[in-house]
């Protein structure tokens, strides 16, 4: 398994409005092949600043058949709106131990 980590920069005023199109997109995500589980998390000191975190299957999940897809289109031209700058995902992979060290 691994983990999707992807931070994102919304345009300040549009949080409210980026929260609404997510709650909305997510449902492209959540019903695809290899979805796990995901968390969108709020920066307290930057409050336009989110993390999106999810868990797949495989990298393949994400960075094949995920971005290849028509929802991945949708989900493209619904949250594209509110970004202040191109998300860049980065990917890490699951252990079973917690701790690296």
């Amino acid at each position: 398994m691994i983990l999707q980590i992807t931070p994102l920069y919304i345009v300040p005023g549009k949080e409210a409005d980026f929260e609404d199109a997510f709650k909305q997109a997510i449902h492209l995500v959540e019903g695809f092949h290899g979805y796990q589980n995901h968390q969108l998390v709020r920066c307290i000191e930057e409050p336009s600043r989110y993390s999106l975190i999810i868990q797949w299957g495989s990298l393949e999940d994400h960075t094949v058949h995920f971005r290849a897809s028509a929802e991945h289109l949708i989900w493209k031209h619904t949250l594209n709106p509110f970004y202040a700058r191109v998300p860049r995902s980065e990917h890490f992979a699951i252990r079973q131990s917690a701790c690296l060290v």
